[in-house]
């Protein structure tokens, strides 16, 4: 599974750094199992008087060397203490997290291009929606999980828990799940052909939330 780093856009200059400076509040995966690439989103640097930063970055654990990375697509809004997880083996969610102005409403995604056998072309960001002001998913500090589907690898749904929406922590509990044709079962997982991509699924699902009793 292992994935040609150099095949992916990277930001070349003399003047960028070869390590990421130091940070804290930043998000994490790898890809698939077997992969050595460990990808780094946002967080703030240090020295950056809080602000967060948009860099993504990507470690390979073979050779321990890092590449800063620039991925197709819009870059997302910088944040911190946002929450992630992977989900169908080559796709990354990121949602939530915090920024200068607030809690990040929209819930995004890192993508591999064109994989094959293991092997990707690149990288590319795209938008999966965005929650309504006040939203407790627009918060920092909350997890996210996925819960399998019918098949090995595949997401059934999203399980959000707790965040701060900078007045007050959350206990609610928010599930994104994958939205079922008519007439089929919950349970049943849709055709190859016609099973609805991340992108059309995404902002369904953020309109399905049950938070429970919050903290005053």
């Amino acid at each position: 599974d292992h994935r040609d780093l150099h095949s992916f856009p990277t930001r070349r200059s003399s003047d960028l750094p070869a390590w990421p400076a130091a940070r804290s509040g930043h998000v994490a995966c790898c890809f698939g199992d077997g992969s050595p690439d460990v990808y780094v989103f946002g967080g703030i640097r240090a020295g950056a008087a809080g602000e967060p930063t948009d860099e993504t970055w990507c470690l390979n654990s073979m050779t321990m060397t890092w590449h800063l990375l620039n991925p197709a697509g819009v870059t997302p809004a910088p944040r911190t203490n946002a929450a992630g997880c992977v989900v169908d083996n080559t796709t990354w969610l990121i949602v939530g997290g915090g920024g200068l102005d607030g809690g990040r409403r929209d819930t995004v995604g890192l993508r591999l291009v064109n994989s094959t056998k293991g092997v990707a072309s690149g990288l590319e960001w795209f938008a999966c929606g965005e929650v309504q002001r006040g939203s407790a998913l627009a918060a920092e500090g909350m997890s996210v999980v996925r819960v399998g589907g019918s098949n090995p690898g595949t997401c059934g749904a999203l399980i959000a828990f707790g965040g701060y929406d900078g007045r007050r922590y959350s206990n609610g509990v928010h599930a994104m799940r994958r939205p079922v044709e008519p007439g089929e079962q919950s349970r049943k997982t849709f055709p190859k052909k016609t099973r609805p991509t991340l992108r059309a699924l995404i902002p369904v699902c953020l309109g399905h939330r049950r938070p429970t009793a919050r903290v005053p």
